[in-house]
């Protein structure tokens, strides 16, 4: 019971009973007046029992208005029969490409907070081997018309080339070893946007459907009601996306251009040039009214890639050695501007999609 009314009553009561005289009837010419139709004669006592009846029936009144919100006001919470088949949709297309997106971003940029690379040599022992020409080899191919009569003899000379060990060396490589794979972080959050919206459509679109064949948790129809400030949501949230795209991009190029590494690598390696090891006959076809002389064929030389030989006074001839420099590094896979522009543009997209689910959420809550 309200407390007020409560008040009330007590002081009406008293008031009644020591000034009036409850339950006391009371004559006044040929009408007989219980205690709560009588008006006191004293000017003061109907004044307080007035502002008492007053004060009474505002405390019924508020009373009523107390129990009525309190009953229109509880609170029933959200169940699925509150959201349509349209909105299941939205807030699972929108809530799944916003959480896929900023998961994927935000994944990429921290490999790259993560990744400390560096140039790994690697050593091979390796023969230096010079060609030697031991003569050639002769083949021969018959070549016959349509009825298998011969027509001529198709000649052809491969010199034989063998290699002799004339000295070694230590060649040297370098390979850049990654401690963390970090793919572009916009076009990864772009992948994961898409991805997250499709599962989420998915999903949406099962709940959707095993609701109209189990029966249960459908849909009912409620009051559409006008949300106010809707572009104003998907602005704030559009812009806070961006802002924190762009931040996210700045940072994931910040830390792949920190992780920059080169190194040189120096070795000495035989210096090879072009060497004429001989000659051997031209390829040449003999018809059958020709005679064939090998000696009279044209020649041509065999040139091949040799190692540059030189004297030694002790020794004989030893290949020569050059000095080889190598530059091995890891340069950024991702520039500066092209982050913060398109973690922006990414950001933009999800902040669209937050803001859009949160309207969503809005008519349903």
């Amino acid at each position: 019971m309200n407390p007020l009314r409560n008040v009330g009553e007590s002081i009406s009561g008293w008031v009644k009973s020591n000034v009036v005289g409850e339950g006391v009837a009371r004559e006044e010419g040929t009408v007989t007046r219980t205690s709560d139709e009588y008006v006191p004669v004293h000017k003061e006592a109907r004044q307080i029992k007035e502002n008492l009846d007053r004060l009474e029936a505002e405390a019924k009144k508020i009373d009523k208005d107390i129990s009525r919100i309190a009953d229109t006001s509880q609170i029933k919470p959200p169940s699925i029969a509150d959201v349509s088949d349209k909105e299941l949709l939205i807030i699972g297309t929108t809530g799944g490409a916003a959480v896929g997106g900023a998961v994927s971003m935000t994944g990429e940029v921290l490999d790259a907070m993560l990744d400390k690379p560096k140039v790994v040599i690697a050593e091979t022992d390796k023969v230096i081997q010079r060609p030697v020409m031991k003569g050639y080899d002769h083949h021969t191919a018959q070549k016959v018309d349509g009825e298998g009569a011969l027509q001529g003899v198709q000649h052809s000379f491969t010199p034989r080339i063998e290699y002799e060990n004339v000295g070694k060396y230590t060649e040297k490589t370098g390979q850049v070893v990654h401690t963390a794979d970090v793919d572009n972080p916009v076009l990864s959050g772009l992948k994961g946007m898409l991805i997250g919206g499709g599962i989420g459509a998915a999903i949406s679109g099962a709940i959707a459907l095993g609701r109209k064949i189990l029966h249960k948790g459908q849909y009912v129809p409620r009051e559409e009601r006008e949300i106010e400030g809707q572009g104003k949501v998907i602005a704030a949230t559009a812009a806070a996306g961006g802002i924190g795209g762009a931040g996210m991009g700045a940072i994931a190029a910040a830390m792949e251009s920190g992780n920059a590494v080169s190194k040189e690598i120096s070795f000495k390696a035989p210096v090879m040039e072009k060497a004429n090891l001989g000659q051997v006959p031209q390829n040449a076809y003999v018809s059958t009214y020709d005679i064939y002389r090998e000696s009279q064929l044209p020649r041509q030389d065999v040139v091949m890639d040799s190692p540059r030989m030189e004297d030694k006074l002790l020794g004989g001839q030893k290949p020569v050695l050059e000095k080889v420099t190598n530059t091995v590094e890891a340069t950024p896979r991702f520039g500066a501007l092209g982050q913060i522009v398109g973690g922006a543009l990414l950001g933009i997209m999800g902040g669209t999609c937050v803001g859009i689910l949160v309207n969503t959420l809005r008519k349903i809550l």
